[in-house]
C-alpha cells in the first residue's frame, strides 16, 4: 500500500513522526508558528485516518478541549 498524507500547507514543516500509543503522531510547524501534533491511526476497517489533533499555541496556560459544539478550558 502506498500512503500520501496530505496535511501540510505552504510553509508548514514536519518537525518529527514518531509511534504513539498504537498511532503515529506527526508534529507539524505551521507558517504562523503554532505546533500541530496530529494522530494518524487505523480505523474499524484498517485504513488510516486521522485521530485527534492537538495544537500548541499562545496563551494564558490553559488547555481547551473541543468535541462538536462543547468547550471545556482548564487552568
Amino acid at each position: 500500500m502506498n500512503l500520501n498524507i496530505k496535511i501540510l500547507k505552504k510553509g508548514d514543516t514536519v518537525v518529527s513522526v514518531l509511534p504513539y500509543e498504537g498511532s503515529v503522531a506527526i508534529t507539524v510547524k505551521r507558517k504562523s508558528g503554532h505546533i500541530e501534533i496530529i494522530l494518524i491511526s487505523k480505523n474499524s476497517d484498517g485504513l488510516p485516518e486521522i485521530s485527534s489533533t492537538w495544537t500548541i499555541a499562545e496563551g494564558d496556560n490553559e488547555i481547551e478541549v473541543r468535541d462538536g459544539h462543547v468547550r471545556v478550558s482548564t487552568f
